[in-house]
């Protein structure tokens, strides 16, 4: 029974020291390409421009909000899922009526961003078009 404990104590050790490192992100160049490019990466890193969204959709937890290269253009965009929330990395929950005004986003350091401002997300793809966010820059 010791052997088992002790076997069971380094099996544990091991996971802590290489489970709980950081989750590494690969950034991603937002372009055209973009979905080319995806490839077998699951997490990874991209920046644009916050653009709020004619509509938004909500997931409950979770606003779909979009993010462009540029603030003028539809093309190249991605959906990302943004937790609702007052806290970092969150979304404020919008009214049913919004406006550009009403869009903030609490990025991890406390900052918060609107319509029109540079972004970075670091999150899961989920497929080419669509990325969950886990921090926002």
């Amino acid at each position: 029974m010791k052997r088992v404990m002790v076997f069971l104590a380094l099996i544990g050790i091991a996971w802590l020291i290489t489970g709980c490192g950081e989750r590494e992100y690969v950034a991603k160049t937002f372009d055209e390409n973009f979905c080319d490019t995806l490839g077998d990466d699951k997490f990874i890193q991209v920046s644009g421009v916050l653009k709020a969204p004619d509509t938004v959709i909500d997931e409950g937890d979770r606003l779909l909000v979009l993010i462009v290269t540029d603030i003028d253009k539809t093309q190249p965009w991605i959906q990302v899922r943004i937790k609702k929330g007052n806290g970092n990395n969150e979304i404020a929950p919008l009214p049913d009526q919004f406006t550009f005004a009403d869009f903030k986003v609490k990025t991890d350091d406390g900052r918060i961003l609107s319509h029109g401002d540079p972004i970075t997300i670091y999150g899961q793809a989920l497929g080419c078009t669509s990325l969950s966010a886990d921090k926002i820059n």
